[in-house]
């Protein structure tokens, strides 16, 4: 749950208008890869986001994916990773983020999915820095299933720059 509210902060911080972007500085963008920093509550938080290249799914509206790791240095708390689904997720819904051969399960709460602890976000994130592509597979709350495609060029650097933005150790 902790998650869910960090993400939620985090979103309702995002660059969606005047008042939200100067709130923020922009650590850089590098392909589908943005990187920011903001200071909330006297606490800087860094994260960077990411959308898919492609999209599939026999869908008729869905709203804007995302991939989010956030970083709360003054909680103590690094690589947090989630994802917006753009919609809601089936009840009890469950993921798969695949990073080449390399597969992982992941937990849905309304339109979130997120892994199941810390140790599975670092080797999701371990797998990103040396990946070429991300798959995420969800099925929404109609059953829809759907297939989101990452183009992981950029990631590693918008990673480092909001690692070194938060001197994450």
């Amino acid at each position: 749950m902790m998650r869910l509210v960090l993400f939620i902060l985090v979103f309702a911080l995002a660059p969606i208008g005047a008042q939200a972007a100067s709130q923020l500085e922009s650590l850089g963008e590098n392909g589908a890869w943005s990187g920011y920093t903001f200071t909330e509550n006297k606490q800087k938080v860094c994260y960077l986001t990411g959308t898919p290249k492609a999209s599939e799914g026999d869908y008729t509206k869905r709203g804007d994916v995302f991939l989010f790791i956030t970083h709360y240095p003054q909680s103590n708390v690094f690589d947090d990773l989630y994802f917006d689904m753009g919609y809601p997720l089936k009840k009890g819904a469950e993921g798969t983020v695949s990073v080449e051969k390399t597969s992982f399960s992941v937990i849905g709460d309304k339109n979130h999915l997120f892994s199941a602890d810390r140790k599975q976000d670092k080797k999701i994130i371990n797998a990103l820095k040396q990946g070429d592509t991300l798959v995420v597979k969800s099925v929404s709350q109609k059953g829809t299933k759907t297939t989101d495609t990452f183009d992981l060029k950029g990631f590693v650097k918008t990673y480092q720059a909001i690692s070194k933005a938060c001197k994450k150790p």
